[in-house]
């Protein structure tokens, strides 16, 4: 009987090796053993119309290289980095963008340019609203983002109210009467925001988003129109319906997303400056948002977890490292321009006056004062005297570039001395 048991044992291990043979050989995912084959052990199962988007190994190139077809010109980085941002919304805390630049600087349209790629699941999107909208919006806003252009027509203290409440507590509860009885309002999130203004928004509110500037250089201007009559002349039009697939079947499943390498990167980050408690929690979110995005080629944990990669890390990495410098206060191009003007026309500690950055810079003074304000609330200039009778003029303040975020190479390194040590799982 032993002997029979054992006979039978051998034979069931052989069909099984035979049957996992056969199964390999009729798939051609199992031929090529490319990250294909991963795809078929993966919950979610992508449609055909969106299987190339889906398996490719670089998906923010592939919608930057799509959106470029389409004629946005120089915004590759804001482009790649707002579709991710997107993309964040399906996770307990969406990233939120304020999109920044002078008026006609294509803010609304780089933001309208990304959203089309996106279903109306994704989002839901205002032009304006009243003090109290927000507390009685109609909208289901789950794993939703508002979008808003611009931002500048909301700024009451109500509204902003309501908004740093719906990023940071991940819903609304607004108690009114309602014919002599109380009625409660509930907008549930967790939801996102994505706004544009020409300046800067409420601080609380500013200190909850990441700041990016759209490119307003002579040279862009040029490269625009350029754009413009390419695309008019060639009549390019790239087919959206495979993007709104690819992000709809992600939206079937709850994303779940383990990073083995986040103690290290938390023991590496930067603690300078307080704000980088939220401003980490971003960055978690978007190399998760990236590794989800780029499942198909992603292992699983056996929990199911898709497991990110130092790829991931290394793409984000290139997206927000220069956005989170400077406590995330980065400064428009415009701005730059003024900065470097008040260093290069500075004698000693006397300061320049606006009027001679104008001259210097053939430029408006109303536009260099408005900079000149903006720049002083970000702590990058300052009054040169504030004796009585002293015309004061304007000092740079040198603010140290600091590194906020170990670099690709420098985070593989501490992964892999922590794990030498047995201190990774």
């Amino acid at each position: 009987m032993k002997k029979c048991a054992k006979l039978i044992s051998k034979l069931d291990r052989k069909r099984a090796r035979q049957f996992e043979k056969r199964r390999k050989t009729a798939s051609p995912q199992g031929r090529n053993g490319s990250s294909e084959r991963k795809a078929a052990k993966l919950p979610l199962t992508f449609p055909d119309s969106c299987r190339a988007i889906a398996a490719a190994p670089d998906i923010l190139k592939l919608f930057a290289e799509t959106i470029t077809a389409e004629g946005v010109i120089g915004e590759d980085a804001n482009a790649k980095l707002m579709y991710l941002v997107v993309t964040s919304r399906r996770f307990d805390k969406p990233v939120s963008v304020a999109l920044k630049g002078p008026p006609g600087g294509g803010k609304s349209s780089l933001a309208k340019r990304v959203l089309k790629h996106f279903p109306t699941s994704a989002y839901w999107e205002l032009t304006s609203m009243s003090d109290r909208a927000l507390n009685y919006l109609d909208q289901d806003m789950r794993h939703r983002v508002l979008v808003i252009c611009e931002g500048d027509g909301f700024k009451s203290d109500k509204l902003d109210y309501a908004v740093r409440a719906l990023l940071s507590e991940g819903c609304l509860i607004h108690q009114t009467v309602v014919d002599g009885l109380p009625v409660t309002k509930k907008v549930e999130g967790p939801t996102g925001l994505i706004t544009t203004t020409t300046g800067h928004l409420h601080l609380e509110n500013e200190t909850r988003m990441l700041s990016l500037h759209v490119a307003a250089t002579e040279d862009q201007s040029r490269a625009v129109l350029e754009a413009m009559v390419r695309q008019g002349s060639s009549g390019v039009r790239t087919e959206i319906g495979p993007w709104h697939d690819f992000q709809a079947t992600l939206e079937q499943e709850t994303p779940a997303v383990y990073l083995p390498f986040a103690e290290e990167l938390a023991k590496l980050v930067d603690v300078s400056e307080l704000r980088i408690r939220r401003d980490f929690e971003h960055v978690l979110t978007l190399i998760k948002a990236h590794a989800w995005l780029h499942q198909v080629n992603r292992k699983r944990s056996k929990k199911g977890r898709v497991i990110a990669s130092f790829h991931d890390y290394e793409a984000v990495y290139m997206l927000v490292e220069e956005v989170l410098r400077g406590g995330n206060q980065a400064i428009s191009p415009a701005q730059t321009k003024v900065l470097e003007a008040v260093s290069r026309l500075t004698t000693g500690n006397i300061g320049v006056s606006g009027r001679q950055i104008a001259d210097d810079l053939g430029l408006a003074q109303s536009q260099i004062s408005r900079h000149l304000k903006e720049l002083r609330a970000l702590g990058r200039v300052q009054r040169s005297s504030n004796k009585v009778g002293v015309t004061a003029g304007w000092l740079p303040v040198s603010a140290p570039r600091r590194q906020v975020l170990p670099t690709p190479e420098e985070l593989g390194a501490a992964y892999r001395e922590a794990r030498k040590n047995g201190g990774v799982s």
